[in-house]
């Protein structure tokens, strides 16, 4: 008996191990390893495994931006006209903190930030990031992941911040399983 339940927790030790091996990454490295970083919110992984792509092409920091109070799956219910999603949506001034915001972006040129699309456009939770730095002299590469919506819209949005940023209209709407040749050839045809 005493066997079993040592290999029982000798498995959950290591399915434990396993699980945070993989978790995303939530800070930015102290010195910077690259002059491209990409910002992710995605709040149901679909938009990280994108970003993953793009980082591995490009030789790019990441940082998966999660939410000072992280969503659930009923804040999601679009279905529910009054779930936290449709609430901060509906409310131009709503900006859902933080918790990992990094302090600076300095030595960061070529930022891509990626998304799901909201009600046709980004998160209230990009604005916020959007407002926290300067952006003077920054390249801002949008990419995104939607069952339907365009990306145009989100680019017009980022763009009408105002926020110093060059904001490329060349940002692409993945669908949640792109390929890596997809992100790769997207790469490829904006230069990078």
């Amino acid at each position: 008996m005493k066997r079993v339940i040592s290999l029982v927790l000798f498995a959950a030790v290591l399915f434990s191990l396993a699980a945070h091996a993989e978790e995303p990454v939530n800070t930015l490295p102290e010195e910077r390893t690259s002059d491209k970083v990409i910002l992710c919110f995605s709040a149901t992984d679909n938009t990280w495994g994108i970003a993953e792509k793009i980082a591995a092409a490009v030789d790019a920091d990441i940082l998966r931006i999660e939410a000072e109070i992280p969503y659930t799956e009923d804040d999601l219910n679009w279905h529910d006209r009054n779930c936290r999603a449709n609430r901060e949506q509906n409310d131009s001034s709503a900006r859902p903190g933080i918790a990992n915001l990094p302090e600076s972006l300095d030595g960061y040129d070529t930022v891509f930030i990626g998304y799901p699309i909201w009600w046709g456009t980004i998160p209230r939770i990009i604005r916020t990031l959007m407002e926290a730095y300067n952006w003077e002299g920054k390249t801002v590469v949008p990419f995104c992941t939607s069952g339907s919506s365009g990306i145009e819209t989100s680019i017009r949005d980022l763009k009408a911040m105002d926020s110093g940023a060059e904001v490329l209209d060349t940002g692409r709407r993945f669908p949640a399983g792109a390929s890596e040749q997809n992100v790769r050839e997207w790469l490829n045809e904006i230069g990078y």
